[in-house]
């Protein structure tokens, strides 16, 4: 889970749902950078890339 410092209100939101998530026991990495909601798009795609990568199902 990505979100941008500059997302307002949804930072709020994200961070309640990240906590959430962790306490019921998701698989989950959760990244906040310095920018807004679309701003914070090129600096997060490679780490949902690799995320990905690394949770990928491989028959």
């Amino acid at each position: 889970m990505t979100e941008g410092t500059g997302a307002t209100p949804s930072l709020t939101g994200s961070r309640v749902m990240s906590a959430w998530m962790k306490e019921k026991g998701f698989n989950l990495k959760y990244k906040e950078v310095d920018a807004d909601h679309g701003g914070m798009i090129p600096l997060v795609l490679s780490d949902i890339f690799k995320f990905f990568k690394e949770h990928s199902k491989r028959d």
